[in-house]
């Protein structure tokens, strides 16, 4: 740190920073914050955006009069229909149109029903392209949820604006970035509220990392100041240390500090969630919940203040949730990417208590995964305001926030820090749909890719109570090693029963094949169990329509089975929670033709599969092909021998 600058408070930082802002020009902006208007780290957030006025359509245009092409993931709507009072997703009621698309696959309802995170919408390059949502009279829409593509090309679309169109035909901008008053709220709110975030998870971290955090933060907020003074030209003398190095780095640390350790707890009142805070009466207490799945509460106990005997007891029956509430009334948290349903449930107390604790448990290892995101708060009658008393998922909203504050600084110029932080938030918090997007933007990347695994796999060792998720080729998964061998095995010498009374061969193969031969079990990694029959053909052609007549063949002998992925003969038999993923590789002649990278078919020595063998794997013989480390190296290359988990991730 340059020797000039001394440190500073964050609010000094924030008054400098504000009065810049105000101030500068969108580019000047763009110096502190470069990727304020477009980042790829934007992609795994929705940008919130309330509607105040009623609009029947909403358009999205791109282009500053240069030929440009649109291209956006999705939009969620929230409104109202006939007057109710409660908020609905109103996707069912979008009448969509677009000005071209770029390949025929998509159709403009993609933008409102396609996948989270697919680039839905991709236009041609036209001079103004657009895509537009229309709703009927009695719906009216209240709140906008819009994702951004899911690719490096995000950084290109800076002209991106949304426009909400009345029945009189006049349009309003409703978002805008590269907008100058626009671009300077965000700006303010971006460093508002990651020294705010940065601020509450120091304070929420224990003693040992309050104590490392507190000069990274000065230095932080030195830095920040020492450039805010050079852009506004009160030094003449260029810092130092640069803002990447100065303050995107030492957030990136004082981020994954303040995020500690996994906070999934117990099944039992001793294993579960013990809880201490400032007394407070209560007559009621709420208990919220907002997992990826449905989550449940084994049991609550309730203490005053000095006693170590329960005041009130509540058993899992108790804790049912009755309220839905939707991510409409949670839009911090539906930004922060917890698209899940909240559900509540209020407890009525015997009487008035003076509450200083509260401990809770969970009702299985499944809910012990949900309740990661729990929040309990109390009021002393039925009709006062709430105090939230405990926000089991604060850490990962503030964490969130604050990366928003790393994204506007380093843009594109992804570091392995950077990508080992997201790997660790998303693993310890157990967000498996902000995988996919990730995984876009490290995929071809080796270094970033393998500091994304690095930081998962920094979480999945320390899980206590629920089902550990390892970071593999599919995502986030509980890997098949973690599972009841016992039931895993068991359904799977039944299927190899089961093929081979139909007169066929199934075959280890794949990642079963490679852990059977050079781990002697299933990879640490892996998450499902890979077969392959092999079939004669005359043409790989062929394979399509025999992969459909194999799973015909398989229903009708008591084995569920459907069709994998469209382009390739790939067949998934689900066995509780572990999928039996069956393979048909076609034979004809010296040649099988068998899916290869990102299940494309291609040919291969016969040689190596045929004639079937016998190999032994955890106690039990199953077939296989005639050389098993050929078909490895065919499949993996020469080093697969060596564990790969980020391999084709």
């Amino acid at each position: 740190m340059s020797k000039e600058i001394e440190i500073h408070s964050s609010q000094e930082l924030l008054v400098k920073a504000g009065n810049f802002i105000d101030s500068a020009s969108v580019d000047e902006i763009k110096k502190l914050l470069p990727g304020i208007i477009t980042s790829p780290g934007q992609c795994f957030f929705p940008t919130h955006i309330p509607v105040t006025q009623n609009f029947n359509t909403f358009r999205i245009v791109e282009g500053n009069g240069t030929p440009r092409a649109l291209c956006f993931s999705k939009l969620v709507f929230f409104g109202t229909v006939d007057g109710a009072d409660e908020l609905q997703n109103l996707s069912e009621f979008a009448s969509c149109q677009v000005s071209s698309l770029h390949t025929s696959v998509r159709n403009p309802r993609a933008a409102v029903d396609g996948n989270l995170f697919s680039n839905n919408i991709h236009t041609d390059r036209e001079e103004a392209p657009w895509w537009e949502a229309s709703f009927p009279e009695n719906v009216s829409v209240r709140q906008i949820y819009f994702f951004r593509r899911a690719d490096w090309h995000i950084t290109h679309e800076s002209y991106l604006r949304i426009l909400g169109v009345g029945q009189d035909g006049q349009s309003e901008v409703l978002y805008q970035p590269e907008d100058l008053d626009a671009c300077r709220e965000a700006a303010k709110a971006i460093l508002n509220e990651a020294m705010a975030s940065l601020a509450l998870m120091q304070r929420a971290a224990d003693a040992e990392a309050q104590a490392i955090m507190q000069p990274k933060l000065e230095a932080v907020t030195s830095c920040l100041i020492g450039w805010i003074d050079f852009f506004s030209g009160h030094t003449k003398t260029k810092p130092s240390v640069d803002l990447k190095e100065g303050v995107s780095d030492p957030l990136i640390e004082l981020i994954k500090l303040g995020l500690g350790g996994p906070k999934d707890f117990g099944l039992e009142p001793d294993t579960g969630l013990d809880v201490e805070f400032e007394a407070s009466p209560a007559a009621q207490v709420r208990v919220r919940t907002y997992g990826e799945l449905p989550p449940g509460v084994g049991g609550l106990e309730l203490y005053e203040d000095g006693s170590e005997t329960p005041v009130q007891t509540f058993a899992a029956a108790d804790m049912k949730s009755r309220y839905y509430l939707g991510p409409e009334e949670f839009p911090q948290s539906y930004i922060a990417g917890l698209q899940t349903q909240v559900r509540s449930r209020r407890l009525n107390l015997a009487g008035v208590f003076n509450i200083n604790r509260f401990r809770t448990w969970n009702l299985n290892q499944q809910h012990a995964a949900n309740t990661l995101f729990l929040e309990v708060a109390v009021r002393p009658d039925q009709n006062g305001p709430w105090k939230i008393v405990h926000d089991q998922g604060a850490g990962y909203r503030n964490a969130v926030t604050a990366l928003r504050l790393v994204n506007a600084l380093i843009k594109s110029s992804w570091t392995e820090q950077y990508a080992k932080l997201l790997g660790k938030l998303f693993s310890q918090y157990r967000r498996k749909n902000l995988m996919s997007p990730l995984a876009k933007l490290v995929r071809n990347r080796e270094p970033l890719s393998k500091a994304v695994f690095a930081g998962s796999d920094e979480v999945w060792p320390k899980t206590k109570y629920a089902a550990p998720l390892r970071l593999g080729k599919h995502g986030l998964r509980v890997p098949v090693a973690y599972r009841d061998q016992d039931t895993v095995m068991g359904h799977m010498t039944e299927m190899r029963d089961k093929i081979r009374a139909l007169g066929h061969k199934p075959l280890l193969m794949y990642g079963t094949l490679l852990g059977a031969i050079r781990e002697k079990d299933f990879i640490a990694h892996d998450d499902d169990v890979d077969l392959a029959v092999i079939l004669p053909i005359s043409d790989p052609d062929e394979l399509s329509e025999r992969c459909e007549k194999f799973i015909d063949l398989l229903n009708q002998n008591g084995i569920k089975a459907n069709r994998g992925a469209a382009h390739s003969p790939l067949i998934h038999c689900h066995r509780g929670v572990v999928t039996y993923d069956i393979f048909i590789l076609g034979h004809a002649g010296a040649t099988i033709y068998w899916p290869h990278t990102a299940l494309k078919v291609v040919p291969e020595r016969a040689d190596i599969f045929l004639p079937i063998k016998t190999i032994e794997f955890k106690g039990e013989e199953f077939d296989g092909p005639n050389d098993p480390e050929a078909v490895c190296q065919a499949r993996y290359g020469d080093g697969w021998h060596v564990p790969n988990p980020a391999f084709e991730w």
